[in-house]
This record gives structure tokens, sequence and C-alpha cells, in this order.
């Protein structure tokens, strides 16, 4: 009877967390991933609360802060030219601009022959309009994750050697399994934050590559925003290199529009794909395939915290299996 209560109540628990997992996820990921720093603020300060406070405040102003702006810019953006569309302004600009460019003009009116170039414009900005509301009614909720993952990656700092060892001695295993255990936990949360960013910074450093070679204005603003949606998998450097794809081919610049969406699919979309699974792997201690599919598999499930929590599942289920299994997941090595 005790036992089936005591379930019943980690049930209502977990019913209860639920709601706040994307906000734990990322404070307890950030909370690993700024421990080196959050240790230099100790030493100075020697005092613990203070030494959260502060790197609290840090990740809100270097990682949060920037993040929330880039968006916000990129939400006014969006609710500027969905107006143009709807009024019909944003079609004759393109209409003029296409008449200037005669050979463009030609090939697009054989392409889209048939078709109600205006009314197809208005359908495409009334979609796009109900989705932006859609996510400016989500924007409370992610306020409210992001100040609870600010909240609680306080604690997480503060308490976090606390946490690690009541976890541990909870555990069913052997004092050196458990650690063991939470060392790769540990790792795998590092791997994927580090990870991420990496790629992130690669993609938005190739996209403003390509953007200057392009002659795109401002290349270096547009890699940078490139680099902070690469981090974001349900928005992505698409969002940047396709609008400018767009105004190069309404500019009559249709080889550099090309190249660019050439880029934008072979190059720029495919670095997270091919490098991300191996910068993984090394540190998960994890076969290449097995990192890429435990990401991928992450983000179908868990969304955005998926690139935490994929990793780390499949790390914490290797672990356990090898508890268990001892020989498990281990290649003999052959002699030549």
């Amino acid at each position: 009877m005790l036992f089936l209560l005591t379930m019943l109540l980690i049930l209502l628990a977990l019913g209860i967390a639920a709601p706040f997992m994307p906000a734990l996820t990322w404070s307890i990921a950030l909370a690993v991933s700024v421990q080196r720093p959050y240790r230099w603020l100790l030493r100075k300060t020697h005092r613990p609360a203070l030494a959260a406070g502060l790197g609290t405040i840090l990740v809100m102003l270097l990682i949060v802060g920037p993040v929330l702006l880039l968006l916000e810019r990129l939400a006014s953006q969006f609710f500027q030219v969905v107006p143009l569309f709807t009024s019909g302004a944003a079609q004759d600009w393109v209409q003029a601009t296409l008449q200037s460019h005669p050979k463009l003009n030609s090939l697009l009116s054989q392409a889209t022959a048939g078709m109600d170039l205006k009314d197809s414009a208005r359908t495409a900005a009334a979609f796009i309009a109900g989705k932006l509301q859609g996510i400016l009614a989500g924007s409370v909720n992610t306020l409210t994750q992001m100040a609870i993952m600010l909240y609680a990656l306080f604690f997480f700092l503060l308490d976090g050697k606390q946490i690690a060892t009541a976890l541990g001695s909870i555990l069913p295993m052997t004092a050196g399994e458990s650690s063991n255990l939470l060392r790769r936990m540990q790792s795998a949360v590092e791997a994927s934050i580090l990870g991420s960013l990496t790629i992130a910074a690669i993609q938005g450093t190739v996209g403003g590559i390509i953007f200057a070679l392009l002659g795109v204005p401002n290349a270096i603003l547009w890699g940078f925003m490139m680099g902070v949606l690469a981090t974001v998998p349900s928005l992505g450097t698409f969002l940047v290199w396709a609008p400018v794809a767009v105004f190069l081919l309404l500019s009559g610049h249709v080889i550099k529009a090309a190249i660019l969406v050439a880029c934008g699919m072979f190059i720029i979309g495919s670095i997270d794909n091919v490098l991300y699974p191996s910068l993984v792997s090394k540190r998960l201690e994890m076969h290449t395939l097995a990192a890429f599919f435990g990401v991928l598999g992450g983000v179908a499930i868990f969304g955005i915290s998926g690139l935490v929590l994929g990793p780390l599942v499949l790390v914490t289920a290797t672990e356990l299996i090898r508890i268990w299994l001892p020989g498990a997941f281990r290649v003999p090595t052959t002699e030549s």
C-alpha cells in the first residue's frame, strides 16, 4: 500500500512539474554550462548566494537578453511587412520591379501563368498573420518560462552540489556507479550546449561570408542573426537567408539568388546535421549515428528542450544498461 501511495505521489509530482519542464531543462543545462564562471565568481566573492545571483544576471544579460531582443525585432519586421501585402502595396512594388527587368518578368510570367499573384499574396499574408498572432499569444508563456528558468538557475547554481549529492543518494547503485552516471549526465549536458553554440557560430560565420561574397548589405549583422536563430530548431537559419534570396531575386540578381538558395539548403542548412553529431558523440562516448538520432528524436519529442534531453536520455539509458550488463556497448579491439 505504501509503495502504491509513493508511486501515485511521484506521478502527481511529475504532473505538477510537467508544464515547467522546458524552463527546468534549460536552467539545469545553463547551470552545468556556466560552472567555471560561477566558481570564479565564488572564489572572488566567497559568498555563494552573491555568486549565484551574479551568475544568473550574467546569463540574463549575455544570453537571454540578446535572443529576446532579436526575436522582438524579427516579429516587429514581420508585422510591418504583412500589411504591405494585404494592402497590395508590396505587390505593386514587385510588379514595378519586374517590369524594369524584362527577362525576369517574362520568366516569372511563364512560370505563374493562370495564377492570380495578388490574391495568392493576400492569402499568404493572411496565413502568416495568423501564425504571428499565435506566436504573440504564446509570448506570455515564453516569458513566463524564461522567468522561471532564471529563477531556477539561481538555485541550481547555489545548491547544485547538494542536489547532485541528494540525487546520487537515492539511486539504487553503488557510490562509484552513481558518481559515474552523474558524470556522464553532466558531460551530456555540456556536450549538447557547447555543440549547439559551436554549430550556431559556424552557421552564422559561413552565412555571413556567403552574404559578403554575394554583395548583400550588412552581411555581418545578417550572419549574427543567422547564428542566433540557428540555436532555435523551430526557427533556424531559413528565416534569414530565404528572405534575402527573395530580395535578391526581385532586385534582378537571379544568379545570386539561386546561389544563396543552394548554399542555404546544402551548406548552411546541412552543417548542423553533419557536424553536430560528430562534435557531440565524442563527449557522449557514443557512436555518431546514435548521437544523430538522439538529437533529432529528442527535438521531435521534447521540442527545443530535446537538444539537451535527447542526448541525456540516451546517455543515461546506455549507462544503466552498462551497470546491468558490464560488457554491453564495449567493442573489443582486434590486433592486426
